[in-house]
């Protein structure tokens, strides 16, 4: 588990690099278009966090 919690620096820097054009694109579309209704679906703990 350390080592899981070690490495989430990497993996969420990796995803962010992969990500970080689409995420642009997102939230101009959002901006341009904002949402009327947000729906988070979840488990457990998911749940409470998405909250």
């Amino acid at each position: 588990m350390l080592e899981e919690a070690l490495a989430s620096s990497a993996a969420v820097h990796a995803q962010l690099q992969c990500l970080d054009r689409l995420l642009v694109a997102l939230v101009r579309r959002l901006r341009r278009q904002p949402p009327q209704v947000v729906l988070t679906v979840a488990r457990g703990s998911a749940d409470h966090a998405a909250s």
